[in-house]
């Protein structure tokens, strides 16, 4: 009775363990940056959020979608532009920023031309040297009224090496 209990469980460590294709030293790198090149960040809107009685400031409803692109220079592998995390074309600055181990987060504060306020971004998510999956959270703080929070869930991947300037 007892070997039939634990079987499954050995059946599944034998199955969640490395084939050994990919020496563990080149996963730890790959984990760590990104590769270095032209990037697209695919957007799309899953919540917009009225966060006061005013209209809306940003009017993005959910299942609105949008890319950016960036060029992930060398030295830019481990802290891209914000607009590869997020698929934002706002002017952004990041507050807080990890990557590694295969897993981001961020806060950065962003402004939009004609939004006459701040937007604060967080982002979480998971990555490869050449992918990255996240979800992110806008919040606006504007100087009237209109303030949304809006929900996103971001899709990245490098296309190739970056345009000639």
């Amino acid at each position: 009775m007892r070997a039939s209990i634990f079987l499954p469980l050995i059946v599944l460590a034998a199955c969640s363990q490395s084939s050994g294709d990919t020496p563990p030293a080149a996963e730890a790198e790959a984990a760590s940056q990104l590769d270095a090149g032209q990037w697209e960040a695919a957007s799309e809107v899953t919540a917009l959020t009225a966060k006061d009685q005013g209209k809306p400031a940003i009017d993005t409803p959910a299942g609105t979608k949008a890319t950016a692109a960036a060029c992930v220079s060398e030295a830019d592998r481990k802290k891209p532009a914000p607009a590869v995390l997020t698929g934002l074309k706002d002017e952004c600055t990041y507050k807080d920023f990890y990557m590694g181990n295969g897993r981001v987060t961020a806060t950065m504060s962003c402004t939009r031309p004609g939004l006459g306020g701040e937007m604060l971004v967080s982002v979480q998510g998971e990555f490869t040297a050449t992918t990255l999956t996240t979800t992110s959270t806008l919040e606006t703080y504007l100087p009237g009224s209109g303030d949304v929070r809006v929900d996103s869930k971001i899709s990245g991947k490098r296309l190739g090496d970056c345009a000639a300037a």
